[in-house]
């Protein structure tokens, strides 16, 4: 069947008003597809953070509950979490499909930046846009994140071409696409609506004669936002004081070097001068061009800006990633400025299409610095898997702050947010440790709601602490709750070797490990050993322990010193003859140990520090240390996926090579 007039005069219309043939879509297409590269390139690198996990939450809600808690307790619109509960129906549940949406929305960023950038000026200005759009280490970020600032980006430079196409030729059809823009911008997050006023003030100034259409096309964004407006306000919080107001020169200088280069430059003064010199000249060669584009890009970038900083007075949340608006109307100008220089010095737009190239690679590099690290609940969930058992309990202090955890979290323990007085934790926290044999505190913003540290406070100074670990953005303690046992847990291997009063009954800890460690307390990896420890006679002195892994060379490891362990916490004098007790250690590796087979060994040490002689079950001396087994060093290199893909490479013509012999083996003579 062939298609209808109208469908056909509409897809002229299209080909017409993007202004593209054949000839020009292969330099767009490779920017857009270099785009998605650049933004699936490390795309799961780093864990998600606190906010990302919110995203998954709310995604995992559904589309009825979604809305319902978006006029209730979530602070933005409905839309993102809506589509990102659609993509992640279709894609499922891993780190690059919740990190997908954002993603494909960054990258399609560029095509709306190409055609504004191409009505304004000519193609050189166009795909030097698309360019600065594709390349931006400021849109790269947040691109790689769960969160709605991508597709805030992406609807807002969408609006703001179809803002000027309605001044090159306005219709009913156009107004109308463009009002259902707008009520997109607006519920995909709060700072929306500066760009909705931005291009709505451009339109009623550039558009004068149409006021009445233009009027009732604002009127549906604006009536359709109300009821989640009033819900917003009506549920809004003061703001906490954990962000200090900015001046309006401290926003603007954080605002432009974040758009500009995102805190990737030392060199950031410099980088700002050169962009704010194309931007003259691009005002100025707007200026030559007609009012209206000027106006346009003007308004798209100053409404924003100050809209911003007059919230802020209000309430001190401003953040670099709010603004995001503000981007791609910049980058357009910038080409602008480019090509206007073209002018006078030849071979400029080749300069700064290197430019540009070049700060992407900057950017790249500095995002796999410490400096860009974001909180790492992925290593938090890892740790506390390696160690809890069903009877343990993972505490919050914020929170919020177990809904990124929850996405990695593996294992039988149960976990909750505090929600009792930080202040006076004791009354909740007792309801919490009768039930636990071992408490995991978790505590990533509890500078919010525990600044003071009560609640690590009462637990420590309660129960001994077993281990701790110090990923980004995140600390992790478990404290023992209950030292004593009738039994070890069948899982540990039994030793059943003595030191004077003391005997071992069972010990466990992991057969392999790491030397090093990037995560949880870099550089050394820390091997965590349980010890199950009884007394055959009431010890009269209090002893110690010093854990250790040697080989014949030497000494690779040894336990780390705490005050806070079981044999500070309950000296070995007030230990009865029965209980087992339960001491945790954690052995800090030397980061140098090569791979290999070490043995792990226990020493008891008297109040002088001397070891005492150890004697296996049998009554043989054993020496002044208690073998417990071996631990096999691994170089985690050799087990990357990069590795073994260049050895199944190198591999490849050995195993043709083989096939070959074994088919001719085989093959009738």
């Amino acid at each position: 069947m062939a298609p209808s007039p109208s469908l056909r005069f509409r897809w002229r219309e299209f080909v017409r008003w993007a202004r593209l043939d054949r000839g020009r879509w292969l330099p767009l297409a490779a920017i857009a597809l270099g785009a998605l590269a650049l933004r699936g390139w490390r795309l799961t690198a780093q864990s998600l953070w606190l906010d990302e996990g919110v995203s998954v939450y709310f995604a995992n809600l559904g589309p009825a509950r979604i809305w319902q808690l978006t006029f209730s307790v979530e602070p933005n619109p409905p839309l993102y979490h809506l589509l990102h509960w659609a993509w992640l129906s279709l894609f499922g549940q891993s780190e690059a499909a919740v990190r997908g949406l954002s993603a494909v929305a960054g990258a399609l960023c560029v095509l709306p930046a190409y055609a504004l950038a191409r009505m304004l000026a000519d193609e050189r200005a166009g795909l030097l846009a698309a360019l600065a759009t594709a390349t931006s280490p400021y849109l790269l970020w947040y691109s790689q994140e769960a969160r709605a600032f991508a597709l805030l980006g992406l609807l807002g430079a969408t609006l703001l071409l179809l803002s000027y196409r309605l001044t090159l030729r306005f219709s009913a059809l156009a107004l109308g696409l463009w009002a259902a823009v707008a009520t997109l911008v607006l519920y995909t997050h709060l700072y929306g609506a500066f760009a909705v006023a931005a291009c709505a003030l451009f339109l009623l100034v550039a558009l004068p004669r149409r006021w009445p259409w233009l009027l009732l096309a604002i009127a549906v964004p604006v009536l359709l936002y109300l009821p989640w407006l009033r819900a917003t306000l009506a549920h809004n919080n003061p703001a906490a004081d954990w962000r200090a107001p900015l001046s309006a020169a401290q926003l603007l200088d954080r605002a432009l070097a974040a758009v500009v280069h995102n805190g990737t430059l030392a060199w950031r003064t410099l980088a700002l001068a050169v962009v704010g010199v194309v931007l003259v000249v691009a005002a100025i060669g707007l200026a030559s061009r007609g009012w209206r584009a000027g106006l346009l890009l003007g308004v798209a970038v100053a409404l924003p800006l100050a809209a911003s900083y007059a919230l802020s007075l209000i309430q001190p949340i401003f953040s670099e990633r709010y603004i995001i608006i503000i981007a791609v109307p910049l980058y357009i100008a910038f080409s602008l400025g480019i090509v206007f220089l073209g002018r006078w010095l030849r071979g400029i737009e080749a300069v700064a299409a290197l430019a540009l190239l070049v700060l992407c690679a900057q950017g790249i590099h500095a995002y796999t610095q410490p400096a860009f690290s974001k909180e790492n609940f992925r290593a938090a969930a890892q740790r506390v898997a390696q160690s809890a058992s069903a009877d343990d309990v993972i505490l919050f202090v914020a929170e919020y702050a177990r809904f990124p955890f929850q996405y990695y979290r593996s294992g039988p323990a149960r976990l909750l947010g505090f929600t009792g007085d930080h202040q006076d934790p004791g009354p909740w926290l007792e309801g919490v440790v009768s039930k636990a044999r071992v408490v995991w505190l978790v505590e990533s913003h509890a500078e919010q709601v525990d600044p003071q540290h009560q609640v690590r406070r009462w637990l420590a100074e309660r129960y001994p602490l077993a281990t701790e670990a110090y990923p980004q953005g995140v600390q992790v303690r478990a404290f023992t709750v209950r030292s004593q046992l009738s039994a070890p847990p069948a899982s540990a291997q039994l030793v059943g070797a003595s030191a004077g009063p003391l005997r071992l009954v069972a010990a466990d800890w992991p057969t392999a490990s790491a030397a090093r460690d990037a995560a949880l307390h870099p550089p050394s990896a820390w091997l965590p050993v349980t010890l199950y420890w009884e007394a055959r006679t009431p010890p009269a002195a209090d002893y110690h322990l010093a854990v250790q892994m040697v080989d014949s060379r030497g000494v690779w490891g040894a336990s780390l010193e705490r005050q806070t362990d079981l044999f500070h916490m309950v000296p070995t004098s007030r230990w009865s003859q029965g209980p087992v007790m339960v001491e945790s250690v954690d052995v800090n590796l030397n980061p140098a140990t090569p791979p290999g087979r070490f043995h792990l060994q226990v020493r008891v040490l008297d109040p002088a520090g001397n070891a005492l002689k150890a004697y296996d079950a049998a009554g043989q001396e054993l020496g002044d240390a208690i073998p417990l087994g071996d631990v096999e060093i691994v170089d985690p290199a050799a087990s990357s996926p990069l590795r073994r893909a260049l050895g199944r490479l190198a591999a490849a013509p050995g195993s043709i090579l083989s096939s070959m012999r074994r088919w001719a083996s085989k093959s009738p003579q």
